[in-house]
């Protein structure tokens, strides 16, 4: 979010590392959650009787 007010509010470029940083985060964001998704989709809980 801050690229997105320093650009709108401040007429800032944001730097190409700027750039490629921010696209490292979600990427890896993205990666960590479809493998958490589908791990959780792997383990089948037994049930208490």
């Amino acid at each position: 979010y801050a690229i997105a007010f320093g650009f709108f509010i401040f007429q800032e470029i944001p730097s190409s590392y700027t750039i490629l940083g921010a696209t490292l985060v979600v990427i890896s964001s993205l990666i960590i959650f479809t493998r958490e998704r589908q791990l959780k989709k792997a383990v089948i809980m037994p049930r208490q009787q």
